[in-house]
């Protein structure tokens, strides 16, 4: 049977309803591998993805990543394929459009069906390609994130590539030429950047169909964090998690910021999600770490020393003050709100290369320090009262940020440390 028209977005919708379903509940990775596979299917048809192409760039597997050693994305598109299964047999057994994942091959086959003429091929437009602008993709990017979905990180993928494809080699090497001095070891375009983004932990309460964000088990509660889960409990009853199916729109923004950013130099950015962030992967290229020391374990982890801790009481703590520097920073009181911020260097996992690492009490804070960084006159004020740190030299600036229904306004300079 011909599908009508719209057959597309019967397609796309036929899909959200899979990757919202109970046979897919907490199955991240398989949500994203589906969410990758369907929207390449729907926008490059002719094009058949190699299983390296799937693991790298739906599986977070780093460059390196050899198919013929690790067998886990074939193994994750069995799966994949059985939830399926799982899925139409059950409660998608009314379901009009049909998702199918055919052995051997990583696309998703879409199909029709009613109870006389059984299954058939779903007729989409030739030229089904879906072509974003700028504007368009992020539009798409927010729908996602309102339907509670990690998958904003395909959609800003896809973004930058239409941007990639869009500037020419001119404009390419004026935007480079045109970035403050600090981003030049990031806008190598032989050398892999990879962002990690944020991801808060949620847990579910059955009873109460209620979602509640905790902070996530880290190394620096003396618990790991259980206490607060325990007295929940003791509240709420069985609590189900963690699951990572929500981000904060301000770790959102940071990403889009830095997607058009680094695209318009030429540079291709991969993004994670924090709680499906490896080292390996993160050793082979630049880094650059968003979030806070609660939704992204790296941050915490990174072997630093880190002059500047920030936490929930709103202080940003100098753990290496210099002369005439306190031992912690206080948010000025009575002025409107406002949130600390640290933006700092690091020399990176592998020699060559670098880390940036942009920490914020607030995630619209983390968005503001990432857009004052890359405007030049803004970073340009920011280094020149910082003592101008030169190519090469890593910093930990600390910042403070003042928003308003949280959203970034202003950023200011409170001091910085510069590697001698």
């Amino acid at each position: 049977m011909a599908a009508a028209a719209g057959s597309t977005e019967a397609a796309r919708e036929a899909v959200e309803r899979v990757l919202r379903s109970e046979a897919l509940r907490g199955s991240e990775g398989l949500r994203q591998m589906l969410a990758y596979l369907a929207e390449k299917s729907l926008s490059a048809p002719a094009v058949e993805l190699k299983e390296y192409t799937v693991g790298v760039e739906a599986c977070g597997k780093p460059e390196s990543y050899d198919p013929q050693r690790d067998a886990s994305v074939r193994v994750q598109a069995g799966r994949l394929r059985k939830r399926l299964q799982e899925y139409y047999a059950a409660e998608g057994a009314a379901d009009k459009v049909v998702l199918e994942v055919p052995k051997g091959r990583f696309e998703v086959q879409f199909h029709t069906r009613d109870s006389e003429q059984g299954r058939q091929v779903l007729s989409l437009p030739e030229g089904t390609a879906h072509v974003l602008t700028p504007a368009r993709a992020w539009a798409a990017a927010c729908a996602l994130l309102a339907a509670g979905s990690l998958l904003w990180a395909l959609s800003l993928r896809r973004q930058m590539g239409e941007w990639d494809a869009r500037y020419g080699i001119a404009e390419r090497e004026r935007a480079a030429a045109g970035a403050p001095e600090f981003w030049r070891p990031f806008l190598d375009r032989n050398i892999p950047t990879l962002a990690v983004i944020g991801s808060p932990a949620f847990y579910a309460g059955r009873d109460q169909q209620l979602w509640v964000r905790v902070p996530e088990p880290g190394d620096e509660q003396p618990d790991g964090g259980r206490a607060a889960l325990d007295a929940l409990r003791a509240k709420l009853g069985l609590l189900e998690g963690p699951r990572y199916d929500f981000a904060a729109m301000g770790d959102a923004l940071a990403v889009q910021k830095l997607t058009a950013y680094l695209a318009a130099a030429g540079v291709r950015l991969k993004t994670v999600a924090a709680h499906q962030a490896t080292w390996e992967a993160a050793a082979e290229g630049n880094l650059i770490l968003l979030g806070d020391w609660q939704t992204n374990p790296l941050l915490r982890r990174l072997p630093v020393n880190r002059d500047f801790d920030l936490r929930e009481d709103g202080l940003a703590h100098n753990r290496n003050p210099k002369p005439g520097e306190p031992l912690a920073y206080t948010p000025p009181s009575g002025q409107g709100q406002s949130a600390f911020a640290v933006a700092a260097t690091y020399a990176g996992l592998k020699p060559g290369r670098e880390i940036l690492a942009i920490q914020a009490q607030n995630p619209g804070a983390a968005a503001g320090v990432l857009e004052s960084l890359m405007d030049p006159q803004s970073a340009q004020s920011l280094f020149r009262r910082a003592g101008a740190p030169a190519q090469g030299r890593h910093f930990q600036m600390l910042l403070r940020v003042w928003l308003d229904r949280g959203s970034a306004v202003k950023t200011e300079f409170v001091t910085c440390h510069v590697e001698r």
